[in-house]
């Protein structure tokens, strides 16, 4: 009834788009806002420019194209006019930035629109469904591509993703019409399989085979007016199945891939298997391999050493199956009319790791609980003099193990159970090492000592020596040491080996000539001397006179004095003072004269010596005295 003008109008969100580069594929230039099309009933390809429009530019939210009838011019020849209702037509192509997920339409295929200039200095761009690649180009004019249902590989919702030579990625969804069928289980009669209805499609081929086989499936009913089936053949007596239902466009053309197939049975009393899922840190058995419906299987849970059971699940599908405890580690259920799957969960018990109470020392653990097979850490100290005696670590009465790691430190390998710690500590026998003195000697109480004892020491000098300095030393550091008494000290054992040491001088004695008796002189050859030195005597008698004696007296005591030669005499220091005396006498001898002194009576013999007061000496010679001053 007239030429219909048309409208192209493109929006992305809530914004219109300028459009002015619209052109048919002849290359004729259309203005988008009013434009017609050939009227010989073929098909047109309208072509916008949009890269020219809108440079390169991305739209998150897509871009929506609408094809509407704005107005219909009347032919000139008609004599009347239908009046417009109005109307419109989606663009046929699809964004590849999909903010909501489209179906594929059946029987024909989807265009996806990918814009290379969406990736900026991208030479190459490739088109992935569930990781196959489907379409690539290098061509920035081939703005989009079509799937079909052979690249499309599951009912359901497929994944593409968009990826270009420079890295970067899309990533978009696309799915089959929902489609969804079921086939019973456990009904006698017959195994009844029903679907949804889908557009477009013409047949439903109805397809079955052997349950948990790999076998081809085979088609059992051919259906179009129907989306209900019932199997009543004899194999479903005894047997189960697969079922699967592939929709038929024109032709007999498949719709897409072949759809996940369902079970199906009719007959209860079919043995059907136990699946055990693997688990870690324990087992689980079941008392048998297959059980038919209404059955009791027995499950028996065993926990892993240093685990516990936590958790058993039977799964009928995604329906949980009760189950009974009737014993520890023994749980039983009724077998459904379906398979089962058994799965298990153990956790690791926290066994503790308790540590006694110590003395001279601390003993600490990394862990108060630890599981099984863990490695536990100790850490042993001992107080200041003491050392670890020993360590131990139990389980029960069972002696755990113990490896050293370094000083101080130990592990064990923590076993199924609870454990006690405990060390103890021994004081450090330190060693008391005196040095070997000279002229004299050091005497400890003990020969060992532990931290903290009072050590004694007895020092004693050797004769004609006296005591000069105590060291008592730890290694590099002087240890403090008190005098109790002459020749007795002590000192606080530290925590380590100690030296003592000491040192002695020689003392120095004197030598005095004291007195001197008749006509003569006695010189000593150094006025002191050491205990044990030799002392040279030169006696030199007076002439006519001769050495009559010679004393060296040390106290109360005589020391030995050897004549050399001639005038010369020697005796060995002793560990004292010394006086020497000296006698000198006339070489001729007279007859003894009795000679009385007034004061005090004395009678002297011939060539005797009286010392007399104030150091006055009468010698008796011949018949005569005489006295010297």
């Amino acid at each position: 009834d007239g030429t219909p003008h048309f409208q192209v109008v493109a929006v992305s969100g809530n914004d219109t788009l300028a459009i002015k580069t619209l052109t048919l594929a002849s290359t004729a230039t259309l203005d988008p806002n009013d434009f017609t099309l050939p009227a010989d009933g073929t098909p047109q390809r309208l072509v916008w420019d949009a890269r020219t429009d809108l440079g390169a530019m991305y739209f998150p939210q897509g871009l929506v194209l609408t094809v509407s009838c704005v107005r219909v011019e009347p032919y000139q020849e008609a004599t009347t006019t239908k009046p417009f209702e109005g109307g419109y037509a989606n663009g046929g192509f699809i964004p590849f930035d999909l903010r909501r997920i489209p179906e594929v339409q059946l029987g024909s295929p989807t265009t996806i629109f990918a814009d290379l200039g969406w990736f900026e200095g991208a030479t190459r761009l490739e088109v992935f469904v569930n990781g196959t690649s489907v379409f690539s180009t290098t061509d920035e004019n081939n703005d989009s591509f079509a799937l079909d249902k052979e690249q499309l590989t599951i009912w359901g919702t497929n994944t593409l993703k968009l990826k270009s030579d420079n890295g970067i990625e899309q990533t978009a969804q696309i799915k089959y019409p929902d489609f969804v069928f079921t086939a019973t289980q456990g009904n006698r009669d017959s195994i009844i399989v029903e679907w949804n209805s889908l557009d477009d499609v013409q047949a439903y081929s109805i397809r079955r085979r052997a349950a948990n086989t790999a076998d081809a499936f085979i088609e059992m009913a051919l259906v179009s007016d129907t989306t209900r089936w019932a199997d009543t053949s004899e194999e479903t007596f005894i047997g189960e199945f697969e079922y699967t239902i592939m929709p038929l466009l024109a032709h007999n053309e498949e719709a897409g891939p072949q759809p996940a197939a369902v079970i199906g049975y009719r007959a209860q009393d079919i043995a059907r298997p136990i699946t055990i899922s693997p688990t870690e840190h324990g087992t689980v058995t079941a008392d048998k391999p297959t059980a038919r419906y209404g059955e009791t299987v027995t499950l028996t849970i065993t926990p892993a050493e240093g685990y516990a059971f936590e958790q058993l699940t039977v799964l009928d599908g995604e329906t949980d199956i009760p189950v009974s405890t009737p014993a520890e580690g023994t749980y039983t259920f009724t077998m459904p009319a379906a398979d089962v799957v058994v799965s298990a969960t153990f956790k690791a018990i926290n066994y503790t790791v308790t540590t006694a109470s110590v003395e001279n020392g601390t003993l600490t653990a990394d862990k108060q609980t630890a599981h099984y097979g863990d490695i536990v850490t100790l850490t042993i100290t001992p107080a200041t003099g003491y050392e670890l005696d020993q360590l131990q670590v139990l389980d029960g009465e069972t002696d755990i193990p113990v490896s050293t790691t370094a000083e101080g430190t130990c592990t064990f390998i923590m076993p199924a159970a609870n454990v006690t710690v405990s060390a103890t500590f021994k004081a450090i026998n330190y060693t008391i090492t005196t040095a070997s003195a000279e002229h004299g000697t050091i005497s400890p109480d003990k020969p060992t000592a532990h931290y903290g004892d009072l050590v004694t020491l007895i020092v004693t000098p050797a004769i004609g020596y006296e005591f000069d300095q105590l060291i008592v030393m730890d290694g590099e550091m002087a240890v403090d040491v008190v005098k109790i008494a002459e020749g007795t000290y002590t000192f606080t054992m530290p925590a380590n080996d100690v030296a003592v040491s000491a040192t002695f001088n020689a003392l120095d004695y004197s030598i005095t000539i004291s007195r001197i008796a008749g006509s003569g002189s006695v010189r000593a050859d150094k006025p002191m001397a050491h205990y044990g030195e030799t002392i040279m005597l030169t006696v030199t008698p007076a002439e006519g006179y001769e050495l009559g004696e010679l004393h060296v007296i040390e106290g109360d005591m005589e020391v030995s004095v050897s004549h050399i030669e001639d005038d010369d005499y020697t005796f060995a220091m002793p560990a004292g003072n010394v006086v020497i005396s000296a006698i000198f006498k006339v070489k001729t001898g007279v007859e003894d004269t009795p000679v009385t002194d007034i004061t005090p009576r004395k009678v002297l013999r011939a060539g005797q010596v009286l010392i007399l007061r104030g150091g006055k000496t009468y010698t008796l010679t011949g018949d005569e005295v005489q006295m010297e001053f």
